[in-house]
């Protein structure tokens, strides 16, 4: 694929970073301080503001990698793991609360 392909989702990947971090680690607080939860929800819920960001900026790198050494375009698909992580932790999330 084309180098600006790279640039525009490793540039949506870093974006998606910083917003998943804000996003999640707000509404993880409100969950735990509005909720009596287990222990195990509690630890998900505080490891999540950390995880989900740092998968995106795991999967750019790995990308970045990846074009680097000529690995084909079928590594432009892990581009949607923090996008369905994502959504598995809004639904997560959706469901505590």
């Amino acid at each position: 694929m084309r180098l600006i392909w790279i640039i525009l989702g490793t540039v949506f990947q870093l974006g998606l970073a910083m917003f998943l971090f804000v996003t999640v680690a707000f509404s993880s607080a409100g969950i735990a301080n509005l909720s009596n939860l287990s222990k195990f929800h509690i630890t998900i819920l505080a490891a999540s503001p950390f995880g989900l960001p740092l998968i995106c900026i795991s999967v750019a790198g790995i990308v970045i990698y990846l074009y680097t050494v000529n690995a084909g375009s079928v590594y432009y698909w892990l581009y949607l793991v923090p996008l369905i992580l994502s959504i598995i932790y809004f639904a997560y999330a959706t469901y505590l609360n």
